[in-house]
């Protein structure tokens, strides 16, 4: 799956950027990144599919061993997060992660042996990359102006 986005003003923006302190720059950048990822995040919401059973119910697992394990059942939707990520000096990755209670998130989205694939991330993430960049635009716009440049 190939998602292609036109953008243009980069000239222009990098001017305005740089008439900035490096710190204000940093944080207009990071708050328009942000602001970008949580849109790609509120569509793969969208797209979860939703399970019968309770968020935080108790569900018993069996084993190969035969010993029966309890655990709690977590919703998938609960669990799409948007996380600052590590990173090279001077950049800033915000991704969009499953947390770690909804295991069974890589399940759905590629498949098993018992399921057949719902891709609900990759569906989520191409119908709402042109909103995303929309989103920074006005952000980067709202920010620099408020910034004075």
């Amino acid at each position: 799956m190939t998602v292609t986005v036109t953008t243009t003003g980069f000239a222009a923006l990098d001017t305005r950027m740089k008439s900035l302190s490096n710190d204000i720059a940093t944080k207009v950048g990071q708050s328009a990144n942000r602001a970008g990822a949580v849109v790609i995040q509120k569509k793969i919401k969208d797209g979860v599919p939703i399970g019968p059973h309770a968020e935080g119910s108790i569900r018993n697992r069996t084993r190969k061993s035969g010993k029966v394990v309890q655990e709690k059942h977590s919703k998938i939707i609960n669990n799409v997060k948007v996380r600052k990520v590590r990173a090279e000096a001077g950049r800033v990755i915000n991704a969009i992660v499953i947390g770690k209670d909804a295991y069974h998130a890589s399940f759905v989205e590629f498949g098993s042996i018992h399921n057949a694939p719902n891709p609900f991330f990759r569906t989520g993430f191409a119908l709402a990359s042109e909103d995303a960049v929309d989103r920074i635009k006005t952000v980067l716009a709202r920010r620099l102006d408020k910034a004075g440049v």
